[in-house]
C-alpha cells in the first residue's frame, strides 16, 4: 500500500475548526485535527531516532493510551515539526491496533529510503515500512517470522568508532581503541535508540525517557524535547482564540495532572506556556497552582492575550510580560470586547461583568456556564 505525503495546500484551523479557502470565486472547506499524536514530537513514548542527510532528526513518538503517533521530523533551522501520524494517514494503521504508531527502529539505505520497524501487539507480528525520498509510504511484504531482535542503544560510526549507553546510563564513546565516558544521560529511565548528527551532537530517545534529548557536542549540555515544549499537548482544549493581525492561535491546554497552561500556534510551529517541563523552550506561565486555563481571548483593541488560569482570575499577556487584572471571577467561561473596548467576561459559575481602566464592574447574575457575545450591530452592547 502506498501513500503520497504531500504538504497541506489549504490553511487549516486547529482542533477541527473549519478552514475557508477562496478559489475561482467559490468557497471550499477543509478539516484537520491537531492532537498530541500529530503535532510536535507526537508523544512522550519514543523508541527510535534517525538523523537525516540534512542533519535534522526524525523521531518516533506515540501515546500508548490513544495509540496515536508515528514519526516526526524536527526542522531545526525553522523551529518546526513535519508530522507523519496515523491521525492523518490511515495507511499507517488504526488506533485500535496496539503498536501501529510505535516505531521501534529507523535506518536509511543507500537509496535514501527511510526504513521503520513496528511491532503490532494485538496482531502478534512485525511490520516493516519505508518512506521514499519523494514522500511515498510503502509497506512491502514481510519475510517469514524469524523472531524479534531487540534494539540496543549502540551506534557504530566512522572508522571503528561507536557510541553506547551502558547499563549505568552513562554515555560512552569508542575511538577505535579505548572508551571515554561522556557522562550520565539525564532523564534516562530507559534508552531505546541513539544517533549522531554531522556536527557530532548525540540524540537519544526512549519510552521511559519522555521525548528525545540532544547532547551538544561543544558544550556537553543536554536539551530535552517533549510533548510539553513542542506540541499541542491537550486532548480536551476548552477554549481558543485567533489574533486576526498575526493569524496566531491561542488555546487553553493541560498536558497532565499538575502540568500545563496555554499553547500558541503560528501556522507552522507550536509554543507552549507551561508551569513545568518546558526545558527552556516555552513561554512564561507564572501560575504554579494553575496547570491549565479555562478561557483565552485575543483583545482586538490592543492585540494582547487575556487568559484565565484555572482558579486564578484574569491575566493579560503583551508578548513579554503578564499583568494581573483586579477583581472578576476566579473561573471564567469566556471573554469578549465590546465596540468601546470594554472587556466582558462570563463567570464559570455564573455572573457577567466587564473590565474598564483596570476596574471590574459586576453587571448581573447569570446561569451556570453562561457565555457573553458581542452585539454585531449596537455599539457598546453585548
Amino acid at each position: 500500500m502506498k501513500l503520497i505525503l504531500k504538504p497541506l495546500t489549504t490553511f487549516t484551523l486547529i482542533f477541527g475548526v473549519i478552514a475557508f479557502v477562496q478559489s475561482a470565486g467559490t468557497v471550499k472547506t477543509s478539516w484537520r485535527y491537531y492532537r498530541p499524536g500529530n503535532t510536535g514530537i507526537q508523544g512522550d513514548y519514543n523508541e527510535s531516532i534517525w538523523i537525516g542527510p540534512d542533519n535534522d532528526p526524525w523521531i518516533g513518538g506515540y501515546n500508548p493510551i490513544a495509540e496515536e503517533g508515528g514519526v516526526a521530523k524536527f526542522i531545526q533551522s525553522e523551529n518546526r515539526w513535519f508530522n507523519v501520524s496515523n491521525v492523518d494517514y490511515s495507511v499507517i494503521g488504526n488506533a485500535n491496533d496496539a503498536g501501529v504508531s510505535r516505531i521501534s527502529d529507523m535506518t536509511n539505505d543507500n537509496q535514501g529510503n527511510l526504513w521503520m520497524r513496528r511491532s503490532i501487539g494485538n496482531q502478534n507480528k512485525e511490520r516493516l515500512d519505508y518512506i521514499l525520498p519523494n514522500g511515498t509510504w510503502v509497506s512491502p511484504p514481510l519475510p517469514p517470522s524469524n523472531g524479534n531482535v531487540s534494539v540496543s542503544a549502540l551506534l557504530p560510526y566512522g572508522s571503528l568508532q561507536a557510541l553506547m549507553v551502558d547499563g549505568f546510563m552513562q554515555l560512552q564513546q569508542f575511538n577505535g581503541s579505548t572508551w571515554t565516558n561522556l557522562g550520565p544521560v539525564p532523564h534516562s529511565s530507559w534508552i531505546d535508540d541513539l544517533d549522531r548528527d554531522a556536527d557530532g551532537n548525540v540524540w537519544l530517545c526512549g519510552t521511559g525517557t519522555g521525548g528525545a534529548i540532544k547532547r551538544n557536542a561543544v558544550t556537553g549540555i543536554w536539551q530535552r524535547y517533549r510533548v510539553t515544549n513542542t506540541s499541542q499537548f491537550d486532548f480536551f482544549n476548552l477554549d481558543l482564540s485567533l489574533d486576526p493581525q498575526s493569524n496566531n492561535f491561542y488555546a487553553t491546554a493541560n498536558a497532565s495532572s499538575g502540568v500545563g497552561g496555554m499553547v500558541k500556534f503560528d501556522g507552522e510551529r507550536w509554543k507552549g506556556f507551561v508551569n513545568d517541563l518546558g526545558y527552556g523552550l516555552t513561554g512564561p506561565w507564572p501560575f504554579p497552582g494553575s496547570p491549565q486555563s479555562e478561557a483565552v481571548y485575543v483583545r482586538p483593541s490592543n492585540g494582547n492575550v487575556i487568559v484565565n488560569p484555572i482558579n486564578s482570575y484574569s491575566h493579560e499577556f503583551d508578548g513579554a510580560m503578564w499583568t494581573a487584572f483586579s477583581g472578576g471571577p476566579d473561573q471564567v467561561a469566556n471573554y469578549v470586547e465590546d465596540s468601546l473596548g470594554r472587556l466582558w467576561c462570563a463567570g464559570h459559575y455564573g455572573g457577567i461583568g466587564y473590565f474598564q481602566n483596570g476596574v471590574y464592574s459586576f453587571v448581573e447574575a447569570s446561569g451556570w456556564s453562561s457565555k457573553v457575545f458581542r452585539d454585531p450591530q449596537r455599539p457598546g452592547t453585548v
